[in-house]
């Protein structure tokens, strides 16, 4: 996590998608036992889970790059910082299984193409996959659960205030609400509102739901993602967002202004 937040305060490099994610297939599973009376199965044991804020690398053919991970309640959202993309799709988990499908972005542009993945995770532990894209790239995922991080009391009063995020060539002045109520004026011309809610207090995990337009915005739409705070000169001094649609995704690190 040290090296991601590093990486947090640079301005990443947009370029278009060239690997979808990705992780080391790990193996894994419960066992059954029997009642001793009859043989039958006992109760299986309950699936894992991953809510929260995971942090790691991806390697594809030994390149190893930073990717930090937000699952909450099937909805995820991870970043790449060297490969400059992002992934935001669903996943599910069966036991200790997880396997999930994704949509690939640059970090401040359009989509670029489509990713599967299927793997291993323990609640609160690990999280070891393998990912395949629609481009033919294979890659490991090889993740762990951020507890300093994702077990941190938020309220809409955290987020509240104003705050500056950028990327190569484009620039964010945000304004939240103690309600949740986000605006923003983007330096391309593109205007920004929408709505941000904490789905459980107790887990430092934000969903949004944002709208863009304006006359000469070529993003106008409606987008859905994740964001969480981090710490970077103080405690929750740093807001992390990924948000996108089917065409276009926008993923960066805006900070209190």
């Amino acid at each position: 996590m040290k090296n991601i937040l590093k990486a947090l305060s640079i301005l990443l490099v947009c370029s278009l998608l060239a690997a979808c994610g990705g992780g080391s297939g790990g193996g894994g599973g419960g066992s059954n036992g029997s009642n001793g009376s009859n043989g039958s199965s006992s109760t299986p044991a309950p699936d894992e889970n991953a809510n929260g804020i995971w942090s790691g690398t991806s390697s594809v053919n030994g390149l190893v790059s930073e990717t930090l991970g937000l699952f909450n309640d099937g909805d995820f959202v991870a970043i790449n910082f060297d490969f400059d993309e992002f992934y935001k799709g669903t996943y599910s988990i069966d036991g200790t299984d997880i396997t999930a499908s994704a949509n690939g972005y640059s970090l401040g542009g359009p989509f670029g193409g489509t990713g599967t993945l299927s793997g291993v995770i323990s609640s609160e532990g690990t999280l070891k996959a393998t990912t395949n894209s629609s481009l033919g790239t294979t890659a490991d995922l090889d993740l762990v659960y951020e507890t300093q991080f994702s077990e941190r009391t938020i309220s809409l009063a955290d987020l509240s205030g104003s705050w500056v995020g950028s990327v190569p060539g484009l620039s964010f002045n945000i304004s939240i609400d103690n309600s949740g109520n986000l605006t923003a004026i983007g330096s391309d011309g593109c205007n920004v509102s929408g709505a941000l809610n904490i789905p459980n207090s107790g887990r430092n995990m934000i969903a949004a739901d944002i709208t863009i337009s304006g006359n000469f915005c070529t993003v106008n739409g409606n987008y859905s993602g994740l964001g969480v705070l981090l710490d970077d000169d103080a405690v929750n001094d740093a807001l992390v967002f990924g948000y996108a649609n089917n065409q276009y995704g926008f993923a960066y690190a805006a900070f209190r202004n």
